[in-house]
């Protein structure tokens, strides 16, 4: 959360330089500064560390219909884990951990890649983290809202 709120400082400076200026905001700038919708990158941001304890550990799955070599439909679902942190400064974090696995609600230390803008559409995350190869139709892609995701090995209990 922290990060967003840097960047949403940078933004507002960015925009104070441009309107200080004697021109207008043009509209090629506002072009500039357009988030798409659906994020459709899997570049993650840098790793980070986060001190705090889990306070849940909230089961999830992305269920999408994957298009095969002869044109016809699989159901087909990935479970992922949503790991809500209270951090050692009381902010409060939701992070990804990318597959189904025990993670235990104590205090931790969690290494991961923040998300800019804290979304990642679902077929960034499946090709990313379930197959590069998989076709999926575009009516089916959502955006996946988080913080980050945890890096595989990521999460040290204390």
């Amino acid at each position: 959360m922290r990060i967003n709120k840097l960047l949403g400082i940078g933004l507002i400076a960015t925009l104070g330089l441009i309107s200080c200026g004697q021109r207008k905001l043009a509209e090629t700038d506002l072009k500039k500064l357009y988030i798409p919708s659906i994020v459709s990158n899997t570049d993650l941001g840098i790793e980070l560390q986060l001190r705090g304890r889990i306070i849940k550990v909230q089961p999830s799955r992305i269920s999408f219909s994957d298009i095969d070599n002869s044109n016809n439909f699989r159901d087909q679902s990935h479970e992922f884990e949503y790991v809500f942190v209270d951090d050692e400064y009381g902010d409060m974090s939701l992070l990804i951990y990318p597959y189904s696995k025990g993670i235990l609600e104590r205090g931790a230390t969690i290494r991961y890649r923040a998300m800019i803008p804290p979304k990642i559409s679902s077929l960034a995350f499946i090709k990313t983290y379930v197959s590069p190869n998989i076709q999926i139709p575009e009516t089916s892609v959502i955006n996946i809202e988080a913080d980050g995701i945890i890096v595989p090995g990521g999460i040290s209990y204390r």
